[in-house]
């Protein structure tokens, strides 16, 4: 468990939100504070302070990678990890994200159990709870 931690979702899907909600709060044990847009997205991380973000790479109206480099460059989210995750992750998606400044990427559909991983790894967790 990482009681105290927060991880900022950015996911326009309503069912993808909730599949994360599960893992973040019913398996992993943070905090997830759940946004819908980019914008919104660097706006509830200044505020926040987040300890994970996971960012979906297609956004209505934004593009992830854009969101990511704004995210690098605010001096108060510069170092919180950011997970990529898109429905394509193939090694040119994998580099670009990384350029960007994200940790990593995650392609969707994503496994459980992966996503269970990386989320606890990256908040710090040596073995998730399942």
């Amino acid at each position: 468990m990482v009681r105290g931690k927060t991880v900022l979702v950015v996911e326009d899907d309503s069912a993808v939100q909730m599949l994360y909600r599960e893992v973040i709060e019913g398996i992993v044990g943070a905090r997830a504070l759940i946004v819908g847009r980019g914008d919104e997205a660097v706006a509830a991380a200044g505020r926040e302070s987040p300890d994970l973000i996971i960012l979906d790479m297609r956004l209505p109206g934004a593009d992830g990678l854009e969101i990511c480099r704004q995210l690098r460059a605010d001096p108060a989210t510069a170092a919180v990890p950011v997970l990529a995750v898109t429905v394509r992750c193939t090694d040119d998606d994998v580099r670009q994200a990384v350029g960007a400044g994200c940790v990593g990427c995650l392609g969707k559909p994503f496994d459980l159990d992966a996503l269970t991983e990386t989320v606890g790894r990256l908040l710090g967790l040596d073995q998730p709870t399942h």
